[in-house]
């Protein structure tokens, strides 16, 4: 068993990797993103002005509804909201709804950023070609941005009045 691990392994050494894996191009990443981590770092809602709380003082107390139900559509609180089957049901299918439109407009922005690594290899003196690549990838962003805050707001929108107050409690 160990001369076969160690013959694979001398195997994986010994062939050369397809040449488009050795080219240089950029990565785009079309799988479903760890939607907590990829809002930490580009938040669909903007960031939070951690340490500036005069903005925060004047929001009404229902103020963060939307920010606590960004990752997981509330279904993370389902016990605290005590959710029914009914709610946990629509609620899944509008988050599995929203990621899959994320993915659709990740496919998109990793075209328009291919088309643009194009443009820009090919022609890098062509100023306005380049611009017109870059604002569609940016429109495609804010498109998908603008998609994932109205699927939240339509899952807040299954909640009760009660089951709202219950989110923003602390």
């Amino acid at each position: 068993m160990p001369r076969f691990f160690f013959a694979l392994s001398l195997i994986l050494v010994i062939v050369p990797r397809p040449a488009a894996a050795q080219m240089d191009l950029p990565d785009f990443d079309l799988t479903a993103p760890d939607l907590a981590q990829l809002f930490q770092e580009r938040p669909p809602m903007g960031a939070c002005p951690v340490g500036d709380t005069r903005d925060s003082e004047r929001l009404a107390d229902s103020a963060h509804l939307l920010h606590l139900g960004v990752t997981n559509f509330y279904l993370d609180l389902r016990v605290r909201l005590k959710l029914t089957a009914q709610q946990r049901e629509r609620l899944a299918a509008l988050r599995d709804a929203a990621r899959a439109r994320w993915r659709e407009h990740q496919r998109s922005i990793a075209a328009h950023e291919r088309s643009l690594w194009e443009l820009t290899g090919n022609r890098p003196g062509d100023r306005e070609a380049v611009g017109a690549a870059i604002r569609a990838v940016e429109a495609e962003r804010a498109e998908q941005r603008l998609d994932y805050v109205l699927a939240v707001m339509g899952a807040a929108a299954e909640l009760t009045d009660a089951q709202r107050a219950r989110v923003v409690t602390r």
